[in-house]
């Protein structure tokens, strides 16, 4: 692995161990926030005449 990014997730985070900062980051990856793409991959699957009025 590449010392200077090591360093830069390092000082970015604030995480000083290397074993906690590839658990962080699998975790990141593992983890990742995939609404946007989902929400938008449903866009016109709502019947336009469906009312959504309380």
């Amino acid at each position: 692995m590449r010392t200077a990014l090591i360093k830069a997730a390092k000082e970015r985070s604030g995480i000083t161990s290397d074993t906690e900062l590839l658990e962080y980051a699998l975790s990141r990856v593992a983890l990742e926030d995939t609404f946007a793409e989902t929400l938008t991959s449903l866009r016109g699957s709502v019947s336009p005449d469906l009312d959504l009025e309380f």
